[in-house]
């Protein structure tokens, strides 16, 4: 039992960057979209007004994450907290004009 929980620790890094290489976000003129391909292929799609409120998270540089929606699960001991967005970006500077011109696009609408 304890190998098996020292080696998920050891390969949750790897896991982890795997994931991040099968994540794409796309930005419309309409709508925000992203794609994750794990086992299956998910679609998520968001309106302007629901990134309208993002918040932007630097990690150092220009490398950081840009969140649009948080939510919390109560569990039994404790909560879980998921944020959706685009988690890990190398420069948040690029998404971060195309989501501000997606939400004045369609604020003059």
């Amino acid at each position: 039992m304890f190998v098996f929980f020292g080696a998920a620790m050891l390969l949750a890094p790897l896991i982890g960057a795997w994931n991040a290489g099968n994540v794409y976000y796309v930005v419309t003129q309409r709508r925000v979209v992203i794609f994750e391909k794990a086992l299956k292929l998910k679609i998520r799609s968001f309106t302007p007004m629901s990134v309208a409120g993002y918040e932007r998270i630097s990690s150092g540089g220009s490398g950081g994450s840009i969140i649009f929606e948080r939510s919390v699960e109560r569990r039994f001991r404790g909560s879980k907290v998921t944020e959706t967005g685009f988690i890990g970006l190398r420069d948040y500077s690029e998404a971060e004009q195309a989501l501000n011109k997606l939400i004045a696009l369609n604020a003059r609408s």
